[in-house]
């Protein structure tokens, strides 16, 4: 189902676009004279902004090819808002970096990237140029020194060259600790970040003409990066960004400015404005939305700020991998303590905290779970993760065969043929299905896995560490090989990320329970052994006359063994505990060792009228053993 994402209260619904590029070429062809940038005294019109995004993109073109990344150390500033489009149009994945971080903090961010080349400002040039030696990132480009805005505006503006942009291609990475505190890698496409826009332009709706805002947190953050970057460029408003975060500094520009869509963002941004000692005879009036998000926002806080201005502030709920999530609008209201209600489209749950698969009912106590469609593709080179997602697929494959395989028995004692031939044809399709659920995940969780085959010896070596306990390790390998195989989509594959042999020993490996049973019949002699291995199966129904047929048993036997044939002291007769259960039979399969001697034997089970059991036949040669177990026998019909 579409989700409807019309602006609620906006003048004019926006234009159409697939992408980032489309939406950035709108504002620059329809509203070309219109300030889109304030900084620092430098302002910058939309055609302005387009001619400098062109001819830097140019420079990167030359730098990077498409689909590889490229960071930016850069604060809020008309450079970054060059930067990010320029690296747009050169089909660059950006990558967004706080500049305030230290190197130490840095260094495994740049790394988790693959950065390809970074983009920074004088004040981080000299971090950033021992950070990209130290990782061997070959390219720089400092903006303000290597290159300025003003050279860049008066570059002739040419097209870069390069196909357009789809909604399909890279244009974000966030990182986000989450709970593991490890830096990840998260991968936002045009398409769904256009998206996104749309759903910050529902719950806080903005104007095609005349809006003007003030964003306050990085656009390195997904609050800063949506709503001061992104939504701006969608309204084609006039964007003031502040030299700094200082209290009276913040309310002049909001006066002064004529500022009429008040980003703020977490509760410390409204709380130090509120400290401002000017903002008691400032002007205000042309603010008509007051956005808030980042963090849970007081109560006390919003109202000492409505009675302070007599502006309603409005809170959302988003994180970097989704945003936003949900969000309070002036349709809704506001209810104090909430982040409003969901966006349309969103699907919210509230889970678990356990398992994080149960959904709670009304009034449980759980944590969120979230999707929509502007969520993250998922997250980039992570191989222990996407090896886990592939071991998690086989365990639920596994884990279902044997739950079918389980109740084969049950449907044969009771002659249930309609359910064994369902079962059968499940059979063959579940490990089908198995293979497809995990490629569908790998496709949405982790994108850089379908694109770049590089990754996929790491994923190999952490799969391998996944299976040293395994009860199935030589399977789960075989499953290993279907996924990559689908996902690679290749004609051929290199044996540094597939198992060409197996990789974990299983001779150590304690099953639950014997895989087979061992009986001696030069203890018992041959026909008790015969009884005491078929009873052993304990099924429900009983034999129609088991004497009789352990004497057409024995007496195959000695058909298939003319002569004396003599015990060795190792004769044994070796039975897997389980049975073998095909069409309407149940197959008793083992071996038989004597002296130097081994042979393979299948005794089928078939049903009387009666429902009782009898013994069909005893199968010695290994062609008739061999077409039981033989894909090519249909399941009856």
């Amino acid at each position: 189902m579409e989700a409807d994402l019309s602006a609620q209260g906006a003048d004019e619904l926006k234009a159409p676009a697939a992408t980032l590029c489309a939406m950035f070429d709108h504002a620059v062809s329809t509203a070309p004279e219109r300030v889109a940038l304030r900084h620092l005294g430098a302002v910058l019109t939309y055609r302005e902004l387009g001619r400098a995004v062109e001819a830097l993109a140019q420079r990167l073109a030359a730098m990077v090819v498409p689909g590889e990344i490229l960071a930016l150390v850069l604060p809020n500033s008309i450079e970054f808002c060059i930067a990010y489009f320029a690296a747009l149009k050169a089909l660059a994945a950006p990558a967004l970096l706080n500049p305030l971080y230290p190197a130490a903090q840095l260094s495994p961010l740049l790394q988790e990237a693959t950065a390809r080349a970074v983009l920074c400002m004088p004040a981080t040039r000299d971090m950033v140029a021992g950070l990209t030696a130290d990782l061997g990132i070959p390219g720089v480009v400092c903006l303000g020194q290597d290159i300025t805005v003003p050279k860049l505006v008066a570059a002739a503006g040419t097209p870069v060259g390069r196909r357009a942009a789809t909604p399909a291609d890279p244009a974000a990475l966030l990182f986000s600790g989450g709970t593991t505190g490890l830096p990840k890698t998260i991968e936002h496409t045009h398409g769904r970040l256009v998206t996104a826009v749309r759903c910050a332009e529902y719950i806080w709706p903005t104007r095609t003409d005349g809006e003007v805002f003030l964003p306050i947190a990085p656009f390195s953050h997904i609050y800063g990066f949506v709503q001061g970057l992104l939504v701006p460029l969608s309204a084609r408003g006039k964007t003031v960004i502040p030299e700094r975060f200082q209290p009276e500094h913040i309310v002049e520009l909001l006066a002064r400015c004529h500022v009429t869509f008040f980003c703020g963002g977490p509760p410390a941004i409204y709380a130090g404005v509120l400290a401002a000692r000017n903002l008691a005879s400032a002007d205000l009036s042309a603010i008509r939305a007051c956005g808030a998000g980042g963090a849970p926002f007081p109560v006390e806080l919003m109202e000492r700020w409505r009675r302070a201005t007599g502006l309603q502030i409005y809170e959302g709920y988003g994180m970097s991998e989704m945003a936003p999530i949900s969000g309070a609008t002036a349709l809704t209201g506001v209810r104090p303590g909430s982040v409003g209600k969901p966006v349309p489209g969103n699907d919210v749950q509230i889970v678990d905290l356990e398992t994080g698969l149960r959904v709670l009912s009304p009034g449980e106590k759980g944590e969120l779970r979230v999707r929509g469609p502007h969520m993250m593709t998922g997250y980039r080179n992570r191989p222990e993760e996407t090896a886990q997602t592939i071991r998690d697929g086989f365990d639920k494959h596994y884990s279902l065969f044997r739950l079918t395989s389980a109740l084969a028995k049950q449907r044969f004692e009771q002659g249930a043929w309609g359910e064994v031939r369902g079962a059968s044809t499940g059979r063959i399709q579940m490990y089908d299905r198995r293979v497809a659920e995990a490629v569908t995940l790998l496709r949405e969780r982790f994108p850089t896995a379908l694109r770049d085959e590089s990754i996929w010896p790491e994923i190999k070596i952490a799969y391998i560490g996944l299976l040293h306990e395994h009860r199935q390790p030589e399977c789960a390998e075989t499953f290993y090989n279907s996924v990559a195989c689908r996902v690679l989509d290749q004609r051929y594959y290199r044996n540094e990320y597939i198992f060409w042999r197996s990789a974990i020993s299983t001779e150590h490996l304690d099953g639950d329970d014997p895989t087979y049973r061992c009986y001696y019949p030069s203890q018992d002699g041959i026909r008790s052994t015969i009884r005491e291995a078929l009873m052993s199966f304990g099924l429900a129904k009983p034999f129609e006359d088991l004497d009789r047929d352990l004497r057409f048993l024995v007496h195959a036997l000695r058909e298939h063994f003319p002569g004396k044939w003599r015990m060795h002291p190792n004769f044994q007769i070796q039975v897997l505990s389980s049975l073998f259960f095909r069409n309407k039979a149940a197959y008793v399969v083992g071996r038989a060792i004597n002296g130097n001697d081994d042979f393979p034997f299948a005794v089928p089970l078939l049903k009387a009228d009666d429902g009782s059991i009898y013994v069909d036949a005893l199968l010695l040669k290994p062609e008739n053993i061999g077409r039981v177990f033989s894909l090519a026998r249909a399941p009856p019909r």
